[in-house]
């Protein structure tokens, strides 16, 4: 066991099936490699292992979000009709946006929804997601669709996303 390939030999004759090899060190790469002896004398050499001692990050990372329905398609009352390659996700009816959220060392606290800007509404249970209905007549169908998601360490991360939207 060692911080050189092939490590340097540091136990003989051990009996035990652990072998302890004190404290190491940060961003060093250790080998090691076990030689078996049976009690007629006969040994069998394993390969040389290694592995890499790595400090656990201790700032929290931001969490991750996307946007996971609507699609890039035509939706009539939350169901998917048609694909479109192009373009924007096309709404007629009421949506449920669907949001997918991850955070890999604090947990997520909750996930806002955005309409235009306007808060919505929260959720705090996957799957994080809000019904969409018709507000009230409008011009212009345009809107922007927007989810911020916050994790328990106090980081915050979003995605938004363009649709049209009738009736």
């Amino acid at each position: 066991f060692g911080t050189t390939s092939p490590p340097p030999q540091v136990v003989w004759n051990q009996s035990g099936k652990i072998y302890d090899p004190g404290t190491m060190d940060y961003n060093i790469t250790y080998y090691w490699k076990i030689i078996a002896w049976d009690n007629h004398d006969v040994s069998t050499s394993g390969p040389i292992w290694s592995f890499l001692v790595k400090e656990k990050q201790s700032e929290n990372q931001p969490p991750t979000i996307n946007i996971e329905k609507p699609q890039k398609a035509i939706y009539l009352n939350n169901i998917k009709i048609l694909p479109r390659l192009f373009g924007i996700p096309i709404i007629i009816g009421k949506m449920i946006i669907e949001a997918k959220a991850q955070d890999e060392d604090s947990g997520i606290e909750k996930v806002e929804f955005y309409i235009n800007g306007k808060f919505k509404t929260e959720d705090h249970t996957e799957p994080y997601t809000y019904e969409w209905r018709w507000d009230r007549p409008r011009i212009i169908h345009i809107f922007i669709v927007k989810v911020k998601v916050y994790d328990n360490g106090g980081k915050t991360s979003d995605d938004s996303m363009v649709v049209k939207k009738f009736l």
